[in-house]
């Protein structure tokens, strides 16, 4: 196993879906910070990591007071210290948004889609988090911007994954047994994954064996 691998594996990752969306344009929804959720999910957790995975459309997503980012499908969007955002049909995007309802959808663990929006073009999405403890996470979290992104489309393991996330939470809508454990484990491995490649991406940036991301791990002192 390398070496990025073992550090992943050893933060001991618990992860969810929680909410899946078929959005028409124009649409917008804010996301309270991770502290604030963790307290409606009832997690009881110190941190969240919390993720987007757009399926179809497009979309734009925005820290307050940052620049926004563009999602194209395939796009992962990660807040790896669980910061509220705006997620929005265009820029810009004028807050408060409506909740469409997310929020009972959320308290019922409903995965059917939320149908909501303009009526214009689609957007689809499946969202999760992740827990972890934060006396391991957070050394690594830390070494991350507040947020990220990676397009799982370029390879045939990212394929996998989206069509197993898709499948399971068809499943998980239908009321099946044992689909929310089978995606908690598929949001695990959409995170390994998306920090793996954004590891990659950064140590060619960077230079050969020098990561951002986890050079602090990687690279010894002095």
């Amino acid at each position: 196993m390398d070496a990025l691998s073992e550090i992943l594996n050893s933060v001991k990752l618990n992860g969810a879906v929680f909410f899946s969306a078929e959005f028409s344009a124009p649409w917008g929804v804010t996301e309270p910070a991770s502290s604030k959720l963790a307290v409606q999910f009832g997690t009881g957790a110190e941190h969240m990591v919390l993720y987007h995975f757009l399926i179809d459309g497009g979309a734009f997503v925005q820290i307050p007071d940052r620049p926004s980012l563009e999602l194209i499908p395939g796009d992962v969007v990660i807040f790896p210290h669980g910061d509220a955002h705006h997620l929005t049909s265009a820029k810009p995007a004028m807050a408060p948004f409506p909740n469409y309802g997310i929020n009972s959808k959320i308290k019922s663990r409903d995965l059917r889609p939320l149908r909501a929006g303009g009526g214009g073009d689609i957007s689809r999405f499946v969202c999760g988090y992740l827990t972890c403890d934060p006396s391991l996470c957070k050394p690594i979290l830390n070494g991350l911007p507040p947020v990220f992104k990676v397009n799982i489309r370029t390879d045939r393991s990212g394929h996998w994954m989206e069509n197993s996330i898709l499948h399971v939470v068809q499943e998980a809508a239908t009321g099946r047994a044992g689909s929310e454990a089978m995606l908690a484990k598929l949001s695990e491995a959409l995170f390994v994954d998306t920090a793996e490649d954004h590891g990659a991406e950064a140590s060619v940036a960077y230079g050969e064996g020098v990561s951002p991301f986890f050079g602090w791990f990687l690279i010894p002192e002095g």
